[in-house]
């Protein structure tokens, strides 16, 4: 019991001092690797929520957790970090705790369910996902799928079917039915045998909406009622970004981002935009473009350079 008090005593006076960060050593055992993506995305979460987890080290200085947002931050150019100096644990604990704080964080799990109703608050909200440091492929696939890791939009818990009794099926596959004006092939339609016999072809843009874990299939109109000036604004920054990148030939898109505080990533992504075919430009701006054009499907989507290619990947 004394031990206890003596240890919660020594917590009550822990306190946080701002130091320089050339004055923090790096510890050479420190198994924890941090890549250089992480070490861009810790900067870009700098930049946006500031410094909020102090680092710990030990009374010499020497680096116990956070080598990573120390390293984020001498590249950011901060002046001064918050430490946290751990004065209470002898040699042994100091070089477990260095792996503890590692290892016990691993531990902890996401509730899918939750972790895609937050994600998909905040695009409601128009912030960056990158932020959160989830890749773009990773958002993806937690906005696109359940718990279960199947379709969103598939249903839950469907109804039994009462069959009728075992008879002669009327219908069997690969009849062609003709009802009406309408065409009912029985068959596989993820087979493309399938599609050999000669039927009329109907086609219609369909684009998936995202809320949540919902799934809804929309089919549309094959262009926009209107002008949207999402899609213009976002063209606009896009053109500015290529003029800003152009204007410095000598630095790289990396190096321009990390001057004007901006995160690598999404000005990539603007700058690739900038190069778009002119006809899919000036669909936009006549409120012309297919409705699976939007600001996520421009910004995410890997589009080829070739022009033509690029107005096959989006429907034109």
């Amino acid at each position: 019991m004394k031990d206890m008090k003596v240890s919660l005593y020594r917590h009550r006076e822990l306190a946080i001092e701002w130091r320089e960060p050339a004055s923090l050593k790096r510890s050479p055992n420190n198994p924890r690797q941090h890549s250089k993506d992480q070490i861009h995305k810790l900067r870009c979460s700098l930049r946006e929520f500031g410094f909020t987890n102090p680092i710990l080290v030990d009374d010499q200085g020497v680096v116990l957790c956070g080598h990573g947002r120390l390293e984020a931050s001498i590249a950011e150019g901060i002046a001064k970090v918050p430490v946290i100096q751990i004065s209470h644990l002898d040699e042994a604990q100091r070089r477990a705790y260095v792996i503890a704080d590692n290892a016990l964080a691993e531990k902890a799990g996401w509730s899918q369910e939750l972790l895609r109703s937050e994600l998909g608050g905040l695009i409601e909200l128009g912030f960056d996902l990158e932020l959160t440091g989830f890749d773009t492929v990773e958002i993806d696939s937690l906005l696109s799928f359940d718990d279960t890791g199947t379709d969103g939009g598939a249903a839950e818990d469907e109804e039994a079917v009462e069959l009728p009794d075992e008879r002669e099926p009327l219908s069997r596959l690969g009849d062609h039915w003709i009802i009406g004006r309408h065409h009912l092939l029985v068959a596989d339609a993820r087979d493309p045998e399938s599609y050999a016999q000669r039927l009329p072809l109907i086609t219609a843009p369909v684009s998936r909406i995202r809320k949540g874990k919902e799934i809804k299939l929309v089919i549309s109109d094959s262009t926009g009622a209107e002008r949207d000036e999402t899609l213009v604004s976002l063209l606009r920054e896009a053109l500015a970004i290529r003029e800003e990148v152009l204007s410095e030939p000598e630095m790289t898109i990396a190096e321009n981002a990390a001057s004007s505080g901006r995160c690598r990533k999404p000005m990539t992504r603007l700058f690739r935009l900038s190069w778009i075919a002119p006809e899919i430009v000036d669909a936009i701006l006549a409120g012309e473009q297919l409705h699976a054009v939007t600001t996520r499907s421009l910004l995410t989507a890997d589009l080829p350079l070739d022009w033509s290619d690029q107005k096959a990947a989006l429907g034109f």
